[in-house]
This record gives structure tokens, sequence and C-alpha cells, in this order.
């Protein structure tokens, strides 16, 4: 009885702390687009979400550090280190700055759905770049089910692209509305009637230009957070995965100062809605949930359940965001049916790429055993006896980072997209997304 009160507990709460990052992870692109449309500008909205993000790193820091000497030890040795720094200048714009403000342009032009499925295909153009810089080890059954799941994924990413270009080309409530208005003139003993044609809506209508850059910007944060993946993984350190929060958004917070001092006089920010309360609920889920809320669930979430268990959130976001998108955005509305059914179809080949390619590793090792988007859930008791924690590598992607096979670290910090990636099939460590 003991034992099955002593399951149920820790089960819940995994499955809460799962379903909690699946929505954080599946709102982002929402909450990205609402604050731009307040904000204007993608420099001002990640300044605005910075020192929120950067004092509750802070805070968090500190706090660990009090608990004893052994964490205070750590992340001093952490903050003496140059290697520390130097890391976080680069990941700071490789992994925050650098694809956030490209991710926020373009959510400007573009539709959150679309976001989230490139944001959920990081995990496959980081394996294609570790495979060209020789990151990875040979070729095994394992790369081929990975293989496997890009392939359809990025059929699906087509799939849906091709509906949002369709979307927003065909759509014809963007277009300038008229009314024909008439007025009576007199003019001595004649009167006339005086029709004229006001505008009572503004062409909103997106152009191509629009259009292309943004395609390139999301593509450009795709690529960015993969590049920092794998340069996160070339050079490793030893950190405590708060601490590289804290500094990867210190640094990514200079960045985006500096550039926001350089383009501030070319920008007209009379447009910025400063009152609005999207937008400020944007800043604050940017600065809370989507950054330092998620390094916490992830942590737990790594330590109960492991990084391959873990990283099948992102088989939820998809259609979270979707779903998010037609309630709060009425995207897809007034479209044609075939559009609807063109980015289903997408969305779910990107959700079965994101599957298989959780399943490569568990392919070879348990052939015949069907693997459940979550797996039984263990005791903290049985987790710490009988089951050792799988060692995880460093690497970026959503203020999460990897934990140290024995210690309490994860490493470093990151943004949103993360799969885990094994070696091969005889080694468990690999990337985590």
């Amino acid at each position: 009885m003991e034992s099955e009160s002593g399951r149920k507990i820790p089960a819940t709460q995994t499955l809460c702390c799962f379903l909690s990052l699946a929505l954080i992870r599946g709102s982002f692109s929402v909450l990205i687009h609402y604050g731009i449309s307040s904000y204007k500008t993608p420099g001002l909205l990640f300044l605005l979400r910075t020192p929120g993000t950067v004092i509750l790193f802070l805070i968090s820091v500190l706090f660990l550090a009090s608990k004893d000497e052994e964490n205070k030890l750590e992340i001093l040795n952490n903050f003496k280190s140059s290697r520390s720094y130097k890391r976080a200048a680069l990941l700071g714009f490789l992994q925050l700055c650098g694809p956030y403000m490209l991710f926020m342009y373009a959510m400007k032009y573009l539709s959150p759905t679309l976001g989230a499925v490139f944001m959920c295909a990081t995990p496959w153009l980081t394996a294609l770049l570790q495979q060209v810089v020789a990151v990875t080890a040979q070729r095994t059954g394992a790369n081929d089910w990975n293989a496997i799941g890009s392939i359809i994924g990025v059929i699906g990413m087509v799939a849906v692209s091709v509906a949002n270009i369709c979307l927003v080309t065909m759509d014809i409530s963007c277009q300038a509305t008229y009314k024909n208005v008439s007025r009576n003139i007199s003019n001595g003993s004649q009167n006339y009637i005086l029709l004229e044609k006001v505008q009572l809506h503004p062409d909103t209508c997106l152009t191509s230009l629009e259009i292309t850059t943004a395609f390139l910007a999301l593509c450009g944060a795709t690529c960015l957070w993969s590049i920092s993946a794998v340069f996160s993984r070339l050079k490793r350190v030893s950190l405590h995965y708060l601490v590289g929060g804290l500094l990867n958004n210190v640094f990514g917070g200079l960045y985006a100062g500096i550039l926001w001092l350089i383009v501030e006089q070319h920008i007209n920010t009379s447009k910025v809605v400063w009152n609005s309360f999207s937008g400020s609920v944007s800043v604050v889920f940017l600065s809370l949930a989507s950054s330092w809320a998620a390094s916490l669930i992830l942590y737990y979430l790594y330590r109960k359940i492991g990084a391959e268990s873990t990283n099948r959130v992102m088989c939820l976001v998809p259609f979270t965001t979707w779903l998010e998108d037609l309630i709060f955005l009425h995207h897809l509305s007034h479209m044609f049916t075939w559009i609807v059914v063109l980015e289903l179809i997408g969305l779910v080949l990107v959700v079965t790429g994101l599957y298989f390619s959780s399943l490569r590793q568990k392919q070879n090792t348990l052939p015949d055993h069907h693997v459940q988007l979550l797996p039984d859930y263990v005791s903290e008791e049985e987790d710490d006896g009988l089951n050792p924690r799988q060692e995880l590598t460093d690497t970026v992607q959503s203020e999460e980072e990897l934990m140290q096979s024995g210690t309490s670290s994860m490493q470093d910090s990151a943004e949103p997209p993360m799969i885990h990636y094994a070696d091969n099939e005889n080694d468990d460590e690999g990337e985590v997304w």
C-alpha cells in the first residue's frame, strides 16, 4: 500500500511538470507574436524580458549557494573560471540574442504555428551539423532512425510552410475596404449630391519582401540554435545550469542593448503600445516561464525520467501552438478547406518525425518493446536506488542544460527546442534539446 502511494505522488508531479513544460513551449511562439505586436521591434521586446530573467536566475543562484558549502564552492568556481565567461559571451549571442531576435521578427509576419514547427526542427539540423563536423560517432542503426525521423519531419515542415504561404497570400480580409458616402452640396438655387469613396480599413496585406525576410529570419533562428548546440558540444565546460543561465542572459542583454542603441534612432517608437495588456503578459511569460521556470522544470524532469523521455515533450508542442493559434489569433479563419487539411497533415508529419527521432535509441536497445510517450514512473527511492541516472552532456537550447552523472549540475543554459540524441547505441551520452 505504501509502495503504491510512493509511486503515485512522483508520477503525478512528473506528469504535471511534463504537461506544464509542453504548455510553456507551445505558448512560446504565440506570446512572442503578442509581444512583437505591442512593442514592434525585436530588440525592445528582448530588452524588456531580460532584466526579469536575470533577476530570477540571480536569486536562484544566491539561494542555491546559501543551502550548503558544496553548492557555494561549485558556484564560486564557476564565476572564477574565465572559460565560463568566454562560453557565455558566445552563447549569449548564438543561443539567446541572435535567434530570439530573428524569431521575434519572423513572428511579426508569420503564424506562431509555423514558428513552433521550425523551432521543433532544430534537433534535426543539429544532428546534420554534427555529422558534417564529425562530432557524432560512426553511422549505426540509431542514426538510421534519426534520418527517418528527420525526413518525415522535413516533409511536414514543407507542408506547413506551403499552407502558411498560401494563407498570407490568398487572404483577402487584409485588403483595404472602402465605403461610398454621399453628401448634399448647395450652390445657390441648385443642389448636388457628391459621392465620395472613404477608406474604412487600410491595406494590411504582407508584401513579398516581408514574407521572404520573415522566412529567412525563421531559418536563421533555427540555424543559430543548432550552431550553438554543436559549439556547446565541442567546447564542454563544467558549469552549473543556473550560473550558465545567468551569464548567458547577461551577455544576451548586453548585445541586445548595444544593438538597440545603434538602431533606435532609425525606429519610430511612437507606434509602441507601452500600456498593452497582451504585451505585458508576453514580457512576463518570456521572463518568468519560458526562461527561468522552464529550466527548473527541465532539471526536475531530467532527474526523474531522463532526457530521452523529457524531450518527447516536443511532440506536444506543434499541436499546442496550433490550438492556441486557432483560439486566440483565429488562425485559418475564412480560409479554404484544403489549406487547413494541408497544415494538419504537415503537423502530423512533424510530430511523427519528432517521435521517431526520440525512439531511435530505444529501437536499438529494445526492438520489441513499445515505447510510450511517457514511460512508467518510479518512486524517488526506486529512481535513486535501482535506476542509475543517465549521464547527459552539455548543450544548449532552453534554459535547460545537462546534468553530469553523479552531480547536481546540468550544464549551462539554453532556449526553446530540445531532443536527446545519443552518440551510439552503447553510449547514453548525447545532445539534449
